[in-house]
Protein backbone atom coordinates (compact mmCIF):
# COMPACT_ATOMS: atom_id res chain seq x y z
CA UNK A 1 0.00 0.00 0.00
CA UNK A 2 1.05 3.48 -0.39
CA UNK A 3 -0.59 6.75 0.94
CA UNK A 4 0.55 9.81 -0.67
CA UNK A 5 3.88 8.43 -1.83
CA UNK A 6 4.34 6.99 1.42
CA UNK A 7 4.89 3.33 1.89
CA UNK A 8 4.88 3.39 5.54
CA UNK A 9 3.19 5.52 8.38
CA UNK A 10 6.00 6.91 10.10
CA UNK A 11 5.60 6.67 14.21
CA UNK A 12 3.64 9.10 16.74
CA UNK A 13 6.17 10.58 18.34
CA UNK A 14 5.70 12.83 21.67
CA UNK A 15 8.56 14.71 23.31
CA UNK A 16 9.01 15.28 27.45
CA UNK A 17 11.72 17.72 28.76
CA UNK A 18 12.13 18.24 32.25
CA UNK A 19 14.75 21.45 33.33
CA UNK A 20 17.05 20.95 35.81
CA UNK A 21 19.55 23.33 37.34
CA UNK A 22 22.23 20.83 35.86
CA UNK A 23 20.80 20.28 32.39
CA UNK A 24 17.67 18.32 31.07
CA UNK A 25 16.03 15.19 31.29
CA UNK A 26 14.31 13.90 27.92
CA UNK A 27 12.42 11.72 26.83
CA UNK A 28 10.82 10.29 23.91
CA UNK A 29 7.96 8.36 23.37
CA UNK A 30 6.75 6.42 20.35
CA UNK A 31 3.96 4.10 18.46
CA UNK A 32 4.33 0.51 19.63
CA UNK A 33 3.41 -0.71 16.12
CA UNK A 34 3.26 -4.11 16.99
CA UNK A 35 3.22 -6.67 20.22
CA UNK A 36 4.35 -9.85 18.87
CA UNK A 37 7.52 -10.19 21.20
CA UNK A 38 4.72 -9.71 24.33
CA UNK A 39 2.14 -11.84 23.27
CA UNK A 40 4.47 -14.75 22.98
CA UNK A 41 6.36 -13.84 26.06
CA UNK A 42 3.11 -13.70 27.90
CA UNK A 43 -0.24 -14.94 25.71
CA UNK A 44 -3.82 -13.95 26.92
CA UNK A 45 -5.68 -15.55 29.35
CA UNK A 46 -8.42 -17.43 28.11
CA UNK A 47 -11.83 -17.75 29.76
CA UNK A 48 -12.56 -21.08 31.32
CA UNK A 49 -15.92 -23.19 30.12
CA UNK A 50 -18.72 -23.91 31.92
CA UNK A 51 -20.61 -27.38 31.20
CA UNK A 52 -24.19 -27.15 31.95
CA UNK A 53 -26.84 -29.69 32.85
CA UNK A 54 -27.67 -31.12 29.04
CA UNK A 55 -24.08 -30.36 27.89
CA UNK A 56 -24.45 -26.91 26.89
CA UNK A 57 -21.04 -25.13 26.87
CA UNK A 58 -20.93 -21.35 27.97
CA UNK A 59 -17.70 -19.12 28.19
CA UNK A 60 -17.06 -17.99 32.11
CA UNK A 61 -16.07 -14.34 31.70
CA UNK A 62 -17.13 -13.80 35.68
CA UNK A 63 -14.74 -16.40 36.70
CA UNK A 64 -12.54 -14.84 39.64
CA UNK A 65 -9.37 -16.73 39.14
CA UNK A 66 -9.51 -15.63 34.72
CA UNK A 67 -10.46 -12.27 35.87
CA UNK A 68 -7.80 -11.86 38.37
CA UNK A 69 -5.65 -12.96 35.26
CA UNK A 70 -6.98 -11.21 32.95
CA UNK A 71 -6.59 -7.35 34.79
CA UNK A 72 -2.55 -9.16 35.15
CA UNK A 73 -1.93 -9.68 31.62
CA UNK A 74 -3.39 -6.17 30.57
CA UNK A 75 -1.71 -4.16 33.52
CA UNK A 76 1.94 -5.77 32.05
CA UNK A 77 0.60 -5.18 28.11
CA UNK A 78 0.37 -1.85 29.16
CA UNK A 79 3.85 -1.73 31.08
CA UNK A 80 5.32 -3.27 27.88
CA UNK A 81 3.78 -0.55 25.77
CA UNK A 82 5.28 2.04 28.07
CA UNK A 83 8.87 0.69 27.73
CA UNK A 84 8.67 -0.35 24.27
CA UNK A 85 7.42 3.13 23.64
CA UNK A 86 10.14 4.96 25.24
CA UNK A 87 13.18 3.13 23.69
CA UNK A 88 13.97 5.40 21.10
CA UNK A 89 14.71 7.91 24.56
CA UNK A 90 18.74 8.68 24.09
CA UNK A 91 20.33 6.58 26.72
CA UNK A 92 17.73 5.63 28.58
CA UNK A 93 18.96 2.12 30.68
CA UNK A 94 16.23 0.67 33.22
CA UNK A 95 17.90 -1.47 35.65
CA UNK A 96 15.31 -3.68 36.85
CA UNK A 97 13.44 -4.15 33.85
CA UNK A 98 13.81 -6.89 31.35
CA UNK A 99 12.10 -7.23 27.99
CA UNK A 100 12.54 -10.71 28.04
CA UNK A 101 10.22 -11.15 31.31
CA UNK A 102 6.87 -10.03 32.00
CA UNK A 103 7.19 -9.73 36.02
CA UNK A 104 9.60 -7.35 36.17
CA UNK A 105 7.60 -4.82 33.55
CA UNK A 106 6.16 -3.06 36.37
CA UNK A 107 9.31 -1.74 37.40
CA UNK A 108 9.52 0.76 34.94
CA UNK A 109 7.80 3.84 37.24
CA UNK A 110 9.25 2.64 40.37
CA UNK A 111 12.48 3.05 38.34
CA UNK A 112 11.60 6.90 37.22
CA UNK A 113 10.40 7.44 41.61
CA UNK A 114 14.02 6.29 42.59
CA UNK A 115 15.88 8.57 39.89
CA UNK A 116 14.11 11.31 41.10
CA UNK A 117 11.23 12.06 39.16
CA UNK A 118 7.73 13.13 41.36
CA UNK A 119 4.34 11.81 40.42
CA UNK A 120 3.77 14.61 38.36
CA UNK A 121 6.02 14.21 36.43
CA UNK A 122 6.03 10.40 36.06
CA UNK A 123 2.25 11.28 35.21
CA UNK A 124 2.97 13.54 32.21
CA UNK A 125 5.72 10.94 30.90
CA UNK A 126 3.02 8.07 31.32
CA UNK A 127 0.73 11.27 29.25
CA UNK A 128 3.33 10.99 26.23
CA UNK A 129 3.55 7.51 25.86
CA UNK A 130 -0.39 6.94 25.59
CA UNK A 131 -0.14 10.19 22.98
CA UNK A 132 2.00 8.44 20.94
CA UNK A 133 0.26 5.02 21.26
CA UNK A 134 -3.83 6.19 20.74
CA UNK A 135 -5.72 8.68 19.16
CA UNK A 136 -5.77 12.18 20.62
CA UNK A 137 -8.80 14.13 19.78
CA UNK A 138 -8.02 17.32 19.87
CA UNK A 139 -4.36 16.50 17.77
CA UNK A 140 -7.15 15.02 15.08
CA UNK A 141 -9.32 18.15 14.96
CA UNK A 142 -6.39 20.72 14.67
CA UNK A 143 -4.98 18.14 11.75
CA UNK A 144 -8.60 18.37 9.92
CA UNK A 145 -8.56 21.97 10.12
CA UNK A 146 -5.28 22.85 8.90
CA UNK A 147 -6.24 20.27 5.99
CA UNK A 148 -9.36 22.10 5.55
CA UNK A 149 -7.81 25.11 5.61
CA UNK A 150 -4.97 24.31 3.06
CA UNK A 151 -6.89 23.04 1.15
CA UNK A 152 -9.81 24.98 0.89
CA UNK A 153 -12.01 22.27 1.35
CA UNK A 154 -15.50 22.65 3.10
CA UNK A 155 -16.38 20.50 5.70
CA UNK A 156 -19.95 18.29 5.81
CA UNK A 157 -22.47 20.15 7.63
Amino acid sequence: MKLQGKTKLPPNREIVVFPHQDGESVFVAETVSDYVEFNKLCPEPQAPVKMFPGGEKQIDVTNPDYLKKRTDWAEKRMDYMAIKSLQPTEDLEFETVKLNDPETYKNWKKELKDFGFNDYQTNMIHGAILDANSLNVEKLEAARESFLARTGAKPKE
